[in-house]
């Protein structure tokens, strides 16, 4: 046998499960991925019991008075504001979730990812940020 020939029957006898078992540190962290919290309280509006609408649209909430309305109006901005950040850093793990598969992917990886993703999307479609479980 020559060299190139002995070189050849070594690398064929290399299993291919041991050079297949390195997974890649993206796709690693796609597979250990969990989707955060939502920290995002959304306001309730203490005392109110109904909202009155009038003809030019405008919805008026009966039992409270001008300085509770402000308040929840102020808290519920800074509950869209928080929410809509919460949506940004999932769109962009959504985004590492997809582009971790230019590193390959076994089929079992890439379920796993795939629903992981309907996860974060559920998230996103979601009013109030919650993915449906």
């Amino acid at each position: 046998m020559t060299r190139t020939g002995v070189i050849f029957a070594f690398l064929l006898s290399i299993p291919i499960n041991l050079v297949a078992a390195e997974v890649h540190k993206k796709v690693q962290a796609a597979l250990s991925y969990n989707i955060p919290m939502n920290e995002c309280k959304r306001p309730k509006l203490a005392g109110a019991q109904t909202d009155i609408v009038d003809t030019s649209g405008t919805t008026t909430r009966s039992d409270i008075d001008s300085y509770k309305l402000a308040r929840f109006e102020r808290k519920e901005k800074r509950w869209k504001t928080c929410l809509s950040k919460y949506k940004q850093g999932l769109g962009k793990d959504f985004d590492r979730l997809r582009n971790s598969a230019q590193y390959g992917l076994t089929q079992q990886q890439a379920e796993i990812i795939l629903e992981k993703m309907a996860l974060i999307q559920s998230a996103l479609i979601s009013p109030v940020g919650l993915p449906e479980q």
